[in-house]
């Protein structure tokens, strides 16, 4: 028996169900619903057979699945030798085919992403290891690496829209990703002499003549202690620690001659400091910890932590000297993680929302059209859009938002215009601007000009892997649909709603009496599946 209740969602309201139950000495009831939350938010989602396998096997031997697969170096997703040497090697699907001439808009989608646009090759090499990743994530190789790889990728912020290199770009996000799930001291070191990081926050010029400020104030604000825990002085006396941290020839620098070696006083502490006696200092305080629980607990809950739940995961990460395998693991087999009030309660982010998607459907997406849905709903990878990293929860949804996933969640299924050429996608952005319109539309245009150049013509499988309910009438079809594709449960209400919806659409497509699940109403349901992935449940997790 389920009970539910109700939040508001954007205008609209979301029924959230729960499931009633004795519960295990663990104090969690694993099952099908505890199952598929932890998967949605340690992992991107998985579809029915994931979720029963999770069930089979147990809560302590998923958790364990996951973390263990997420520890150690993890698989190397580029080419890093060629890399190194000045190698960007363009994607199949860039240089296929025997006319080799993208239309303007698929060019301009392209170069309206990155600022140097004239540069495709160094593009092509950043666009080739996102491809990789999010094949990774599609795969589910090593899922909770992922996820955390794309939290510290937003939390040690750089971008390549400012540093304008690949190399660099893509050194750093393997280096997150090797660390992904080891210890704070590990990745503030590293990121600290990294050259990506160097030149986006400016340090690579701070010398001791001319001090800047930039990595210090970030590194405390941001990366280490949060907003009002250190002065304006603590940052001045940082920065000329850091003088003389700069890069060359790709690689970290010290600058014997360009270091301060004067006495500096940070947070009380006073002597002859340096970079990395400062992050000494920084790794000391109370406040870094609070800082990285809070941000972590926010993360994979999806709502800030109380004061009590906060001082227990801060505690912990003090004590294991910031390991963040033993947070993780201690936070995935806590009953609080399952409460009520979180599961189902968390907006997906755009990445997480598009591989989900594919995986919960099996749509063998390329993962370039996965990687440019994400872009344009707002999270492009290797570009966060400034040095805070990308804003969560309700910030990821409003109206217009929703509406373009959904597009973009049709364009997977195949559901654009195959026979729009490239003079017609022309006049539809002369069109679109003459009218004042302003948005994504001409980078849309060239997401489909892109496709119909890769030749994408994806379907739903066939009943979406229902293949036992084909028969049923659309009422049933439409509630075991809607369980299998969202990440979240719906209401009945909902589900009543889809049927008139099915109605109307039956009568546009001309599918008047197959079953929903069959074979030959294939259009239909994929026009069904796009309104069902524009609604308030189909954004959360």
């Amino acid at each position: 028996m389920r009970s539910a209740r109700t939040i508001v969602f954007s205008g609209c309201c979301l029924l959230l169900a729960g499931t009633s139950g004795a519960r295990p000495q663990s104090g969690i009831e694993w099952n099908a619903r505890t199952a598929e939350h932890l998967l949605n938010r340690a992992a991107f989602g998985g579809d029915e057979a994931e979720i029963q396998a999770a069930v089979d096997a147990g809560l302590q031997a998923t958790v364990a699945r996951l973390i263990d697969r997420a520890r150690g170096p993890g698989k190397d997703l580029h080419p890093t030798d060629g890399l190194l040497r000045g190698e960007f090697p363009m994607p199949q699907a860039m240089t296929s085919g025997p006319d080799f001439d993208p239309p303007e808009p698929t060019l301009a989608l392209i170069t309206d992403f990155y600022p140097d646009g004239g540069h495709l090759n160094k593009i092509s090499s950043i666009r080739s290891y996102a491809s990789e990743w999010i094949d990774s994530m599609l795969a589910g190789e090593d899922p909770l690496r992922d996820r955390m790889t794309i939290f510290w990728h937003g939390h040690f912020v750089s971008s390549y829209d400012q540093v304008q290199d690949a190399r660099d770009m893509l050194r750093q996000v393997a280096f997150l990703r090797a660390n992904a799930l080891g210890n704070l001291e590990t990745l503030v070191r590293g990121v600290a002499r990294d050259p990506a990081m160097l030149e986006y926050l400016n340090n690579d010029i701070n010398v001791k003549a001319h001090p800047n400020e930039n990595w210090a104030r970030e590194l405390m604000e941001l990366f280490t202690l949060g907003e009002g825990h250190y002065t304006e002085d603590d940052i001045k006396e940082s920065a000329r620690a850091f003088s003389g941290w700069t890069t060359r020839d790709h690689q970290f620098y010290f600058a014997r001659d360009e270091h301060d070696y004067g006495p500096k006083t940070l947070l009380g502490v006073t002597g002859n400091l340096d970079g990395d006696r400062v992050i000494d200092i920084l790794l000391q305080r109370e406040d870094c910890a609070n800082f990285l629980a809070g941000k972590l607990l926010a993360y994979f809950e999806g709502t800030a932590p109380s004061p009590e739940r906060l001082a227990k995961y801060s505690s912990l990460l003090r004590g294991n000297g910031y390991r963040f395998d033993d947070m993780l693991r201690t936070l995935f087999l806590d009953p609080q993680f399952y409460r009520e009030e979180i599961m189902g309660n968390r907006v997906a982010a755009p990445v997480e929302y598009f591989v989900g998607m594919a995986r919960r459907m099996g749509v063998h997406a390329p993962a370039d059209i996965l990687y440019v849905a994400s872009a344009l709903s707002g999270q492009r990878l290797f570009a966060p859009p400034n040095v805070k990293g990308w804003a969560e929860g309700f910030s990821w949804i409003n109206t217009g938002s929703v509406m373009q996933r959904s597009n973009y969640g049709g364009i997977l299924l195949g559901e654009f215009d195959h026979d729009l050429d490239a003079r017609g996608i022309a006049a539809q952005e002369i069109e679109h601007r003459r009218r004042g319109f302003q948005g994504p539309y001409r980078e849309y245009l060239g997401l489909i000009a892109w496709l119909q150049r890769m030749h994408w013509d994806e379907s739903l499988p066939p009943a979406a892997g229902l293949d036992g309910a084909r028969d049923l009438a659309d009422p049933q079809a439409i509630a075991l649909l809607v369980e299998t594709l969202l990440p979240v449960p719906v209401s009945q209400e909902t589900v009543d709603q889809l049927v008139e919806v099915t109605t109307t659409l039956r009568e546009e497509t001309g599918v008047a009496k197959t079953p929903l699940l069959a074979p030959g109403s294939e259009k239909l349901l994929e026009q069904l599946v796009h309104v069902i992935l524009s609604l308030p449940e189909a954004q959360m997790l």
